[in-house]
C-alpha cells in the first residue's frame, strides 16, 4: 500500500515552469487524503485566481498520481481559481 509520504514525493515532480519550484514546496496542494483502497483525494489551489498555468499544473498532477503503482481512483479538484468549474469538469472527464 502506498503511503502519504510517497504521494507527496511524487507530487514534488510537478514543477511550476515560472518559478522552477514544485507544487508541494509552493504550498499549492491544500488537501491530500489516501483511503485504504488506494483511492486518493487531492485539492490543488493555483498560486493566483487567474494563474495562467493552472490547467497545465492540474493535468501534470493528475498524470503523476495516476501513474503511481498502488493508487486507485484519483479525485483531483481545483479551488480558488477563475476557471475551476471548467477545469474540474475536464479533470473528471465530463
Amino acid at each position: 500500500m502506498v503511503d502519504k509520504e510517497t504521494v507527496v514525493e511524487r507530487l514534488k515532480k510537478v514543477i511550476d515552469p515560472e518559478t522552477g519550484m514544485d507544487v508541494v514546496t509552493m504550498g499549492l496542494i491544500r488537501e491530500l487524503n489516501l483511503d485504504f483502497g488506494g483511492g486518493l483525494k487531492v485539492v490543488f489551489r493555483p498560486s493566483s485566481h487567474g494563474c495562467p498555468l493552472a490547467y497545465h499544473l492540474a493535468f501534470q498532477i493528475q498524470k503523476e498520481l495516476q501513474q503511481m503503482p498502488g493508487i486507485g481512483k484519483v479525485d483531483l479538484s481545483v479551488i480558488d481559481f477563475a476557471g475551476a468549474e471548467d477545469l474540474n469538469r475536464m479533470l473528471r472527464g465530463d
